[in-house]
């Protein structure tokens, strides 16, 4: 009888998961900002709390704490707005520079009796999927540029609501709840991990704006961003986040102190190996414990599974969103050995 109630309860969970996931799919519009304004709350509340011990209320600390995000919103606003635009509007040349590439490296490749199998196939689908991948983030970058007014309003609620969340949890759970230290614990957590993560990724996103100007890439500051944005999925968001600006070093006009083509793009790829190398290996793991890593297959699922739930945004989020799912099935025994199986 008990194994058939344990069967029960999973098939249930099962279920309810799913209703779950569909529910999340088909409401993505509205989600995705509230997810975007909460993990926004959880670093910007120690700062908010900082303003309060010297004194500030707490009405006048939030205002100057989103005061404080809109302005940094608006100034990154205003430097990628117009190159985003004119990104897009070149779209249309940077295929074509694109397939002429293509074009010499298979002439290249006869010249040099390299067999290509099925070259001209091969060639349209490279392309296409490269320059698909580059509309994709410019467009990404967009949709998250033209939804800051939203996230900022609904990042200002979710402050004023967390100061106060701690008075009401101690009235629900009672002060010696076990589950009060749980929820402590796991917030706590995550907002280290946000913190780290944030910074980590912000430096990534200077120095390849800083280091592609440089080289004279086009759109530096655009792959800086796309960089930040990007650094937050382990392993692998680095070798996308520099696919686009490859592709772009590799067709633009003027190659900057390098000559038009191959040498610039494979400057540009050098530039995000050896950041991504030095934030990644030897800055990162200063800061962050083993223990938070994910495991590589469980980046990869969850990369996959959250762009299927939430779309582009949703490839962004997915390591944030996996990360808080693996810190709270860690603060309890009964499902501890599921996060274990999440780690590396």
């Amino acid at each position: 009888m008990s194994n058939k109630t344990s069967v029960s309860r999973y098939l249930i969970a099962g279920a309810a998961f799913v209703i779950l996931v569909a529910g999340i799919r088909a409401a993505g519009p509205l989600v995705v900002p509230f997810l975007l304004a909460a993990f926004l709350a959880v670093i910007l509340i120690p700062l908010v709390r900082k303003l309060q011990r010297c004194k500030l209320p707490l009405g006048v600390a939030l205002l100057v704490v989103v005061l404080l995000a809109g302005l940094l919103g608006a100034g990154a606003i205003a430097m990628v707005a117009a190159p985003i635009t004119d990104l897009s509007a070149r779209m249309p040349e940077i295929t074509e520079g694109l397939q002429y590439q293509a074009e010499r490296f298979e002439l290249w490749a006869e010249e040099k009796d390299i067999p290509l199998p099925d070259a001209d196939t091969l060639q349209a689908s490279g392309t296409t999927a490269v320059t698909r991948i580059v509309t994709v983030m410019v467009q990404t970058v967009g949709g998250l540029i033209s939804s800051t007014v939203l996230i900022l309003i609904l990042m200002l609620f979710m402050l004023l609501e967390a100061a106060h969340v701690p008075a009401k949890l101690r009235a629900g759970l009672g002060e010696a709840s076990p589950a009060l230290d749980r929820v402590g614990a796991i917030v706590t957590t995550m907002r280290r991990y946000m913190l780290i993560k944030t910074a980590t990724s912000f430096l990534t996103g200077v120095l390849i704006t800083v280091l592609l100007r440089i080289l004279g890439v086009d759109y530096a500051v655009v792959w800086g961003l796309v960089a930040f944005l990007l650094n937050f999925i382990p392993n692998i968001g680095s070798i996308i986040a520099a696919i686009p600006a490859v592709v772009v070093a590799l067709v633009q006009a003027e190659g900057g102190m390098f000559a038009v083509g191959w040498p610039l793009a494979l400057a540009t790829g050098i530039v995000f190996l050896v950041v991504n190398m030095l934030i990644g290996y030897v800055i990162e793991p200063r800061f962050t414990s083993r223990g938070l890593g994910l495991s590589a297959l469980v980046v990869l699922i969850s990369l996959v599974f959250w762009g299927w739930v939430l779309g582009p945004v949703g490839m962004l989020l997915s390591a944030p969103l996996t990360m808080s799912i693996k810190i709270t099935l860690e603060g309890f025994p009964e499902t501890r050995w599921a996060a274990v199986l999440m780690g590396r």
